[in-house]
């Protein structure tokens, strides 16, 4: 506790300062020349293929990309240039899936023609003649064809399976690694050796007739979350979330070449990277924000390219959340404004507890003279923090902005000298029943009373208790009234108590997970579903972060008619809670100029209505909110993960349209989507920069809940000390 006291007096010194520019700088701000800039241009092709990004062979000085779907090969030489399309005559009985050039025609991987579930090996030759078929067991269409020299070699997992030019089976080789990928190159003495990477990306180098692997980069060890990738100008290179690096495999040494936040690329959005030559790289680009995949080129730009820097600090472990704003900065970056974000990420050291790596670090930077312009906090950990910047007036006034917020958001955010945070990463924690039961307090109790030794009252992943008398508490001072000796509070103190004596997950729990491109809803058991389907649960508390959760329960509760509502207020209605776990903000020693700029751009429909903040956040503006209430439709594909574990991955749409084979179609009504609407606009928001209630309540209640308290007591505690707070 001393040390972090410590750190929360140094910073409520330094943080004033943070904001404040050298004075070498110019008046509007930091000006800097980006380097290691890589320039993006798509691969040029004569037609539009539906060629993926796994479909990338190269052979010597040729790039060859192969359509499945037409069955062409098309070709580039190693700087990018289109050369040709070769169609490929199928061998007999063949719908290849992998093709590679052999000897004048091609060696072939795929299914047979006339049964789909045998795999097999073709050869066919210069006229499209079919040399050789063969059947290949105990391998899948993920398995990986290659070829060196004149062996032919067939990756399925650790098992390599070498084939003569006839097909037949020369040697079956184990690999102590799982290969997921195949590249030969030639090595210094112009001898090919193939190249193979591993489920983790770590790479290796394969001699094929010793039959050896030499580990090259354990990205296990490294630090690193990137992976390895053969080349002719580096033996091999690293990529991650910064960059391209080039490393000399005689002593280690790692070169930055490709810099992907100078460039204004996203690491996440890069499904695959190829190495060609002259510092030239091939990327398999899926662009969340717009939703177009394609084939990039990456060559270092010719153009000097000067920008305003902006610093912005990024505290909190999230990665998730990080990752979906390192997209966010990059579209800033290349939005033509003249800045340019860049963030440090303390959460990489490690961001939990008080006395965090990640916030030493931070209180070091600080000491050592770096400043910021934009703060992205972690509401929690951070809220000591955003207090003391807000009441030495460090904040910039965002009321103007906060405009387009959602209601419940600018009451949560709003105090009587402005608005000083915008909502990053919000969850919000909803109750769901039966439709023949409601949230009011008296029926929760009814409920809890009711229920016997083999039903749970509350079925929650949290504990509800305190969620329950928080919100109420909030609801409480938001009509001005601080009545905590009241009977209604004291009826509430005794509901949670009793909810916190009857409270259980012995059915297991689900939660939820955004992804880019989807949302994962896990079920930890079986039991869980059929509790709730056979009335067994009273009650179920979730969370949801994202949208595509929305129709979640009426999944789970399949055909019992199911409505959410919220926990029960003062007024006598119900308010979900809403629990912000990041926080925007600027100090008003910056560059406010261009931390208005970036904000404004987060607020925009570009962002707030974009498929990466849709599918992973919920939008806080209340167009992109409106625009989100208009999908009706929530697409499932349900998987058996294991024995005791159900996985839905869900998208939202505002048709069933363009979803590849869901089993599972969730429809909202027009009724429930305006039920929810009116929730979410009405939620009770815990914004983080004021997390004094919430303490109180959390230290008072705990004697009260171990039986070491009375109610009244507990109450008279409550308001004492809410009452001096409020004051102060």
């Amino acid at each position: 506790m001393r040390r972090f006291m410590l750190l929360f007096l140094i910073l409520a010194v330094l943080l004033p300062l943070a904001g404040c520019k050298n004075n070498a700088d110019t008046a509007d701000g930091q000006r800097v020349l980006l380097e290691h800039v890589y320039a993006a241009s798509p691969l040029a092709t004569p037609e539009k293929s539906t060629v993926s990004g796994n479909q990338v062979l190269i052979d010597g000085d040729i790039l060859y990309l192969y359509s499945s779907t037409n069955v062409v090969l098309y070709t580039f030489d190693m700087a990018g240039n289109y050369l040709e399309a070769l169609s490929v005559s199928p061998a007999e009985d063949c719908s290849p899936l992998q093709v590679f050039p052999y000897d004048g025609g091609y060696v072939q991987f795929g299914r047979r023609s006339s049964d789909f579930n045998t795999f097999v090996l073709a050869r066919t030759d210069e006229n499209g003649a079919t040399v050789a078929v063969t059947d290949v067991e105990n391998v899948d269409f993920l398995s990986i064809l290659g070829v060196m020299g004149e062996n032919i070699y067939l990756f399925s997992g650790s098992t390599v399976l070498l084939y003569d030019e006839m097909l037949s089976v020369q040697r079956t080789v184990s690999l102590s690694i799982h290969a997921s990928s195949f590249r030969a190159i030639p090595d210094a003495q112009g001898t090919e050796v193939a190249y193979l990477q591993d489920l983790n990306g770590s790479l290796y180098r394969w001699d094929g007739v010793g039959e050896t692997t030499v580990p090259l980069l354990d990205v296990r060890t490294t630090g690193r979350i990137g992976s390895g990738i053969p080349g002719t100008d580096y033996e091999w290179y690293i990529a991650d979330s910064d960059g391209i690096f080039g490393v000399d495999s005689t002593d280690g040494t790692e070169t930055l070449l490709c810099s992907f936040g100078n460039s204004s690329l996203f690491y996440n959005d890069i499904e695959s990277l190829y190495a060609l030559c002259d510092g030239v790289f091939l990327v398999y680009y899926q662009d969340r924000f717009t939703g177009a995949a394609q084939y990039l080129l990456l060559k270092p730009s010719a153009q000097q390219i000067e920008r305003i820097l902006l610093h912005m600090a990024w505290l909190s472990g999230d990665g998730s959340s990080f990752d979906t704003m390192q997209g966010i900065v990059s579209l800033f970056n290349a939005s033509g404004t003249g800045y340019f974000v860049e963030i440090s990420n303390y959460g990489k050291y490690g961001f939990f507890g008080t006395d965090s790596p990640g916030l030493k670090q931070f209180q070091k930077d600080l000491l050592d003279g770096k400043s910021y312009d934009l703060y992205a906090m972690d509401s929690q950990r951070c809220s000591a923090i955003f207090s003391t910047m807000e009441q030495n007036a460090s904040l910039m006034d965002l009321s103007s902005m906060a405009e387009v917020l959602l209601p419940s958001f600018q009451n949560a955010y709003r105090t009587e000298n402005g608005i000083f945070a915008l909502p990053y990463s919000i969850r919000y924690y909803m109750l769901a029943c039966p439709s023949s039961r409601d949230s009011a307090m008296s029926s929760i109790l009814a409920e809890v009373n009711a229920a016997a030794e083999s039903t749970d009252a509350i079925l929650s992943s949290s504990p509800f208790h305190y969620d329950m008398a928080e919100t109420y508490a909030r609801s409480l001072l938001q009509s001005g009234t601080v009545d905590f000796t009241s009977a209604d509070f004291l009826s509430l103190l005794q509901t949670v108590k009793k909810v916190s004596e009857t409270w259980s997950d012995k059915y297991g729990f689900f939660t939820t997970r955004g992804y880019a491109t989807f949302t994962e809803l896990f079920v930890s058991a079986q039991t869980f579903l059929d509790a709730v389907q056979e009335d067994r649960i009273r009650y179920t508390y979730f969370p949801i972060s994202e949208p595509g959760m929305l129709a979640a329960y009426k999944l789970i509760y399949d055909t019992v008619p199911v409505h959410v509502t919220g926990l029960p207020t003062a007024d006598g209605k119900s308010a979900i809670k809403g629990q912000v776990e990041i926080n925007l903000c600027a100090p008003v020693s910056g560059n406010t100029t261009g931390a208005e700029a970036f904000l404004s751009y987060y607020l925009s429909d570009a962002i707030q209505q974009n498929a990466l903040i849709r599918d992973t956040q919920f939008p806080i503006t209340a167009p992109a909110f409106d625009r989100e209430m208009e999908n009706r439709y929530y697409v499932y594909n349900v998987i058996q993960f294991d024995q005791t574990t159900i996985r839905a991955q869900s998208r939202s749409a505002a048709a069933p349209k363009d979803v590849s084979n869901p089993n599972v179609v969730v429809e909202m009504t027009d009724a429930e989507m305006a039920a929810l609407a009116e929730l979410f606009r009405g939620a009770m928001i815990s914004a983080g920069q004021d997390n004094m209630v919430s303490q109180i309540l959390s230290e008072e209640l705990e004697p009260y809940f171990a039986g070491d308290r009375t109610a009244e007591a507990t109450a008279e505690i409550i308001e004492k000390r809410v009452g001096i707070y409020l004051a102060e």
